[in-house]
């Protein structure tokens, strides 16, 4: 088992507040839960917890009991990895699972990277070795002092402390909890060996017992080997020595194969590249770190708030004070600062500086401004860097907060040649404490940040030219209404907008680690170019081919969807409209592209124009029964190609990917209706005019939908590439010709591409969540056209009812091309080939409602499509399997068109998949089970059948054995027979002559 192998380390993470609701409420937890809230190391602690609670769950909140509490964004299942051989058995596990997996140390990500729906978590925070190299030869032949290696579990504030007992730093983030080699120096970092669960904090208070320190985040919290690193890293101290990747001498991964790798310019050397500021978590999981240590320096700090009386007088405040940064940068100032409402406040810190100097400097400033508050002035010196991260840093950074950020570069030119123009723009993106939000300016940039080429690290080129990195910040309460988040959402893009004026070239830059969850272009903007991230990605693609690292907006995420699970048809549509393209898929956004929709045939709003979604797969990518995976096209394993394109899903293989064609995307003439009648006798009659108006419109190309409840008909007609005029003609004759009926609800409209129609029309009708059963039957063209009145009589009698959650619904989707198309490459019922209605009756309950009732409704459903099965032209049957009766009687026929149909289809499914791994309700081969699919008379007289077999040919082998034993022993058997009697012989004389 999985769980042993990692000895017992598998886990159930919870939300941070499941404590506090519902189900999980536990009093005494939940009070340590609010005593903790905005503790970053407590979060840190926590397996299921992210520093921001907007990544973790909207529905448990820390102050309201909510009994409807979820899992939400939490992973399903933890594991607690305390070695390299726990991640590598992660790895492999999820890799023949196919299950997602994300990577967290200390989960300090602004763009919750670090956690996923329905994943499998890998924690790292206890992998905290911490060691020191005095001399460290790298590949290359350079030697370099105290060098140290640092676990992904350490943080920061670790790193720093224990640096300091060696009169050392490294190059770290401004946070404690930001982890050493994850993501911070991934994404560029702002050095130790540490290995994946080290956070920042422990590093510097480690470094710290060295003299020691590193450049790392400013948060304690912040993982030393994770995002922070890989994302670049900026640092309280990268002005004076380069950004956190710019420190890494080495990794030690564990890539997707499972396999654990030494990383550096010599070894794996593209990798290397890709980890220093390509990003985290999605290239490899990186267990350890070597980085660049430096004697850690003394630090002259001043801190300072200054308040405007006006907003006039604000403005020129801000150009002031980027006036005041552009004149002491030269002289090694790096800090903070933040604007919101008229206070601009903030931190200066100088290594290695003068404190006389800073106070003489900030002191002048004041003297020239003598109408504005500089009250909370003060002037600090630290004897090491630990010292002031510590007093100054990590106590600013409280956590536990729903947030939002977006970030922008702003090259070093435009601060010093244009204050104006950079003071406009931060002005207008200032923040707002009556809304939680601010404007945050650091000042990493620049100094040795911009001395440093990117021949072994991936950094984004704008960190090379930027001075000032700044980040808009938006917070909300759990109690803030949707609507406004979304708005407040909004905001941290256009503030985000407002600094792209500021850029001195088309290309806008942003630090990754800080950045927006919608930004747009994020690939350009995260990594610097798209010819860059097309290098990141070939990369990715060499190391990880199947896609097992996926997190938001990382390299490689552009292949999946939005929410990084399978594809649905909503986002296929939407990726499509970018290339004036469309596909033929469902009429729902949220129904899957690849899975058992094109297996069972897929109709679609467009299959009239172009046939049915299986008429369009080219090939298929799968994992068979016997878990190999299979290219699967006319050529290869062509069976099964046939078989998969409607034979039903779900049975055969499981399909990873699907190749189909796409057409240039149709404009679509479009009209809305809904038309009641009077009384049923006139109902009926309106029922027989429409299915008369139906037949005389189709070969004009209109497709549609339409329902039947009550005495009300109403619907939708689509024509791709129509004419909306004479749609609009027509639909208006139609009405003329029936002037005692009710027409008041018809509507026209006419879209540039298909993608427009279905956001707008199809979409928003599809609501879902209720308990609803479903069936259907597929109508004759020829019945439709030639029998009118039967087809009514029939239509009429199957009609829904609205007040017990019935309806009768009629999709105008057949006929057309998808009766123009054989079943040479496929197995799609041979009733859509002659259909021109798919009728459905739908009937939905309410969860009170008693069994009896239930049970009553389920025969309802079945009795309706048996109404229309009059209106077969044969005595074959056909409806569509994925909108079928799951008690359907005669299935295997109704189904799949013929039983010959059916039978080759189990012979299919029988020789992929022989054991029935594979199985569901009334697909192909569950005849072969119980009703409730738990047992197989037929699979377990194979099996035992096998086992004979097999035990036969083992005692076979046995005998065989044994005779060649005999054969070979023979000759020697003989030899001492002779011997034995010729003995025997000359004995017996011997005796004779003796006696």
């Amino acid at each position: 088992m999985f769980n042993a192998s990692i000895g017992g380390r598998l886990l159930l993470p919870k939300p941070s507040a499941a404590v506090c609701n519902g189900k999980t409420y536990d009093a005494q937890a939940c009070t340590i839960a609010k005593m903790q809230w905005i503790n970053s190391t407590w979060r840190g602690d926590q397996l299921g917890a992210m520093q921001n609670h907007n990544w973790e769950n909207s529905s448990c909140s820390i102050s309201t009991n909510n009994t409807a509490c979820n899992q939400g964004s939490v992973p399903v299942y933890g594991v607690r990895a305390a070695s390299p051989e726990h991640v590598q058995e992660t790895v492999r596990f999820a890799t023949a699972n196919n299950l997602r997996l994300v990577i967290k140390s200390t989960g300090h990500d602004y763009l919750g990277r670090s956690t996923a729906a329905g994943s499998l978590l890998l924690w790292l925070h206890q992998m905290k070795t911490m060691t020191l190299i005095p001399r460290y030869s790298s590949c290359s032949g350079e030697t370099i002092s105290n060098a140290a290696r640092i676990d992904a579990g350490v943080q920061w504030g670790e790193a720093y402390r224990w640096l300091n007992e060696y009169n050392l730093t490294a190059i770290g983030g401004a946070s404690a909890t930001v982890g050493v080699a994850g993501g911070y120096l991934q994404g560029g970092g702002h050095s130790p060996l540490s290995r994946a669960g080290v956070q920042w904090g422990e590093v510097y208070r480690w470094l710290n017992e060295y003299n020691l320190t590193a450049i790392g985040g400013a948060s304690a919290t912040v993982g030393v080997a994770g995002g922070y690193l890989q994302g670049g890293g900026h640092s309280p101290l990268s002005r004076w020595k380069g950004l956190a990747a710019d420190q890494v001498l080495e990794y030690d991964v564990v890539t997707a194969d499972g396999q654990r790798q030494t990383v550096n310019v010599c070894n794996n050397g593209d990798l290397f590249w890709a980890l220093n500021g390509g990003g985290g978590g999605t290239y490899a999981i990186v267990l350890s770190v070597v980085l660049k240590t430096f004697p850690t320096p003394s630090v002259a700090v001043a801190t300072y708030e200054i308040t405007a009386p006006n907003t006039d007088r604000y403005r020129k405040l801000v150009e002031d004070c980027i006036r005041f940064v552009s004149t002491v940068i030269d002289a090694g100032w790096s800090g903070y600062f933040n604007l919101v409402d008229m206070k601009f406040s903030g931190i200066f810190h100088v290594p290695n500086g003068n404190l006389v100097a800073v106070t003489d400097a900030l002191t002048e400033f004041a003297t020239r401004n003598p109408d504005l508050d500089f009250g909370k002035t003060s002037f600090f010196s630290f004897s090491s860097f630990y010292d002031y991260f510590m007093f100054a840093l990590e106590p600013s950074n409280p956590t536990g907060f729903n947030v939002l950020l977006s970030s922008r570069l702003i090259p070093e030119t435009t601060v010093r040649n244009l204050p104006e123009k950079v003071a406009d723009a931060f002005f207008k993106a200032r923040g707002q404490s009556g809304n939680g939000s601010i404007l945050l300016g650091h000042i990493v940039a620049g100094g040795q940040v911009s001395h440093i080429s990117n021949t072994n690290n991936s950094v984004n080129p704008g960190w090379r030219t930027a001075l000032l990195h700044m980040v808009y910040s938006q917070g909300w309460l759990d109690t803030t209404p949707e609507d406004i988040q979304e708005f407040l959402a909004t905001e941290v893009t256009r503030r985000a907008t407002i600094l792209d004026e500021l850029s001195t070239d088309s290309q806008l830059s942003c630090y990754s680690n800080e950045a927006d969850p919608n930004e747009v272009n994020w690939q350009k903007n995260f990594f610097g170019s798209q010819a860059i991230y097309n290098q990141l990605k070939a990369i990715k693609d060499r190391y990880d081919p199947l896609g097992l690292f996926v997190c938001k907006h990382c390299v490689g995420s552009d292949d999946w969807t939005s929410d990084l699970n399978c594809v649905q048809w909503g986002e296929a549509y939407r990726w499509l409209n970018e290339y004036n393209l469309t596909a033929i898929g469902g009429a729902s956004a949220t129904v899957g592209v690849a899975g058992g929709y094109v297996q069972g045939g897929g109709h679609s709003p467009l299959s009239r124009w172009k046939g049915l979604a299986a008429d369009q797969v080219l090939e298929y990518d799968v994992v068979t029964a016997d878990g190999q995976r299979q290219t699967v096209n006319v050529c290869n394993n062509g069976d099964l190609f046939w078989a998969l394109n409607g034979g039903g899903g779900g049975t055969y293989a499981i399909v990873l990917s699907v190749v189909l064609k796409t057409f240039p995307t149709p404009s679509v003439a479009v009209a809305t209706y809904e038309i009641t009648a009077p009384n049923t006798a006139r109902y009926r009659k309106l029922v027989e005019d429409c299915i008369r108006f139906v037949s005389t419109v189709i070969d004009a190309g209109w497709s549609g939908y339409f329902s039947m409840a009550d005495m009300v008909f109403r619907g939708i007609f689509h024509v791709p590439n129509g004419d909306l005029a004479a749609v609009t003609n027509a639909l208006r004759e139609f009405a003329a010709r029936n002037p005692d009926l009710d027409f008041g609800k018809t509507l026209f409209f006419s879209f540039s591409s298909f993608y427009d129609y279905f956001m707008f029309a199809l979409e928003p009708s599809n609501p879902t969540g209720f308990n609803v059963l479903l069936s259907s039957r597929l109508i004759p063209e020829t019945t439709v056209r030639n029998l009118p009145e039967k087809v009514a009589d029939a239509f009429f009698k199957a009609r829904g009812q609205s007040g017990n959650g019935s309806v009768l619904l009629g999709h105008i989707v057949a006929g057309g091309q998808v009766s123009h198309i054989s079943n040479t490459n496929n197995s799609v019922n041979p009733g859509w080939r002659t259909a021109l209605l798919h009728m459905v009756y739908s009937q939905g309950w309410l969860d009170t409602t008693p069994e009896d009732i239930q049970q009553f409704l389920a025969t309802e459903v079945t009795r309706r499509a048996t109404i229309l099965d009059e209106l077969s032209t044969n005595s074959q049957l056909s409806c569509y399997t994925n909108e079928a009766d799951p008690n359907e009687v005669n299935w295997q026929t109704n189904f799949f068109g013929s039983q010959a149909i059916y039978n080759q289809l189990k012979a299919i499914k029988d020789k992929y998949d022989p054991l029935g791994l594979f199985v569901c309700k009334n697909c192909v081969g569950s005849d072969d089970w119980t009703s409730d699919l738990n047992y197989s008379p037929i699979r377990h007289l194979i099996a035992d059948l096998e086992q004979t077999r097999e035990q036969l040919d083992d005692e076979q082998q046995a005998k065989s054995e044994l005779q060649k034993t005999i054969t070979k022993l023979t000759p020697e058997v003989q030899q001492w027979r002779a011997r034995f009697e010729s003995e025997g012989v000359a004995r017996s004389a011997e005796f004779k002559e003796a006696k």
